[in-house]
C-alpha cells in the first residue's frame, strides 16, 4: 500500500481518537472539590481502559487493511492468462515442409490465429509435416510480437528416436520458449511397437532432456497405446515431469472397444496424478451428433482429475485426410462455439482451471 494512503488512514484514526477524548472531556485539573476530583478520576480510569481497547482495535484495523491492500496489489501484478494449448503456424514459402509429409497445409499466420482463437496465450506445437524446428522457432518470435502485453507463447517440439540435439541447440530451444517435447513414433500403425518405442524414449534421451530442462512430455497416441502405457512407472522414471495426453487421448465417440479401454486408462492415470489430458480438436473425436456421449467422456475425466485438464483449439484445423503435396483447405471449425459447449459440460471452477490456472502452472 502506498505510504500516502497509510498516512491518510492514520490521520482518520487519530481524529477518531481525539473526538473520543473530547466526548468524554478527559481533564483532571481544576476541580472545585476533592470529591469531584475522585469521581472524575474514577471515570477517567474507566475511560482510559476503553481508550486502550479502542486504540488496539484501530491498530488492528490499520494492519489488516494494509495487509489486504498488499495482497490485492500482489494478485493484480500476476495477470490471469487465458490459454489455447494446441495451435500450429505454417509459412511454406519461408520454411518448406517435409518432402515425406502426409498432407500439405496452406500458410497460417499469427494474425489469422489471433482473429480466430479465443485464447490469448498459446502453446505452439510443431506439426509432423514441418521440416525441422527452424520454422517453429521463428514462429514463436512472430507470434510473441503480436500478443498483447502480459501474454506469452510457449513451444512444443517433436522428439523421436532419431532426435539428437546438441546442448547448444537445447539451450537455444529453451531460451526461445520451448517447454514441451512431443513424443514421435515411427511405428504409429503398430500398437505394441509404438508403446515400446515410447517407453524407450521416456527411459532414454527424451526423459534425460525433460529432466534436465524441466520440460513436459506430451503424446498424441491411439487409445490402445495408452492402455499399454497405463502401468508404466512415470513417477519413478520422470519424477516431477508432467505428462500430457493430447487430443483427448484419441478417444472417439461413440465409444468402440479400444476407445472405452483407452478412456479407462486415462481415468486411472488421472486418478493416480500421472497424467494431464488435453481436450482439443473435439470435431475430430466425433463431437457433432454425439454430444451426449462426448459429455459423458468429459464428465468421467473431470471426476478423475478436475485440475488436470487443459484446452486447445487445434487451429488452423488441417485436413489430414487430404493427402499429397498439393495444399489443402483447412477445416471450418468454430473454436469459440466448441469452447462454449465445453463450458456447459463442467462446473465453473473446473472450466476456469482448464482454461487459465492449470496451463499457467504447466507452461510458465
Amino acid at each position: 500500500m502506498p505510504s500516502s494512503v497509510i498516512s491518510r488512514r492514520s490521520s482518520v484514526y487519530l481524529l477518531i481518537i481525539l473526538k473520543f477524548f473530547r466526548l468524554y472531556n478527559i481533564n483532571i485539573v481544576n476541580f472545585s472539590t476533592y470529591a469531584q476530583y475522585k469521581e472524575r478520576k474514577k471515570t477517567t480510569q474507566a475511560t482510559m481502559i476503553q481508550m486502550k481497547l479502542l486504540t488496539s482495535y484501530l491498530a488492528t484495523v490499520l494492519a489488516v487493511s494494509t495487509a489486504m491492500a498488499q495482497c490485492t496489489n500482489s494478485s493484480n501484478s500476476s495477470q490471469q492468462l487465458k490459454w489455447d494449448t494446441h495451435v500450429h503456424l505454417f509459412s511454406p514459402s519461408r520454411f518448406p515442409l517435409s518432402n515425406t509429409r502426409s498432407y500439405t497445409p496452406k500458410a497460417a499466420t499469427p494474425a489469422e490465429l489471433l482473429a480466430s482463437s479465443p485464447g490469448e496465450s498459446f502453446l505452439l506445437v510443431q506439426a509432423s509435416v514441418e521440416n525441422g524446428t527452424e520454422g517453429l522457432l521463428a514462429h514463436l518470435q512472430d507470434l510473441q510480437s503480436e500478443l498483447k502485453p502480459g501474454n506469452v507463447v510457449r513451444g512444443e517440439i517433436i522428439y523421436g528416436a532419431d532426435s539428437n540435439y546438441s546442448e547448444a541447440e537445447l539451450k537455444n530451444f529453451h531460451d526461445a520458449g520451448v517447454r514441451v517435447l512431443r513424443g514421435y513414433a515411427r511405428t504409429s500403425n503398430d500398437t505394441q511397437a509404438t508403446a515400446d518405442e515410447m517407453k524407450r524414449l521416456l527411459e532414454g534421451s527424451m526423459g534425460d532432456v525433460a529432466r534436465k530442462y524441466g520440460w513436459i512430455v506430451s503424446f498424441q497416441l491411439a487409445p490402445a497405446v495408452w492402455t499399454l502405457l497405463e502401468d508404466f512407472p512415470f513417477k519413478e522414471k520422470l519424477p516431477g515431469i508432467p505428462v500430457i495426453a493430447e487430443h483427448l487421448g484419441s478417444v472417439n465417440v461413440p465409444l468402440n472397444t479400444d476407445s472405452q479401454r483407452g478412456l479407462q486408462s486415462l481415468v486411472k492415470m488421472l486418478e493416480d496424478e500421472v497424467l494431464t489430458v488435453k481436450i482439443n480438436a473435439l470435431h475430430r473425436r466425433g463431437l457433432r451428433g454425439n454430444e451426449e456421449a462426448m459429455e459423458e467422456v468429459i464428465k468421467q475425466l473431470i471426476e478423475a482429475g478436475p485440475q488436470r485438464l487443459i484446452w486447445g483449439s487445434d487451429w488452423p484445423h488441417v485436413n489430414s485426410t487430404a493427402t499429397g503435396l498439393k495444399p489443402g483447405d483447412f477445416l471450418k471449425v468454430n473454436e469459440t462455439a466448441e469452447l462454449k459447449w465445453l463450458e456447459g459440460c463442467m462446473p465453473k471452477e473446473v472450466f476456469s482451471d482448464m482454461l487459465y490456472n492449470t496451463p499457467t502452472k504447466l507452461f510458465l
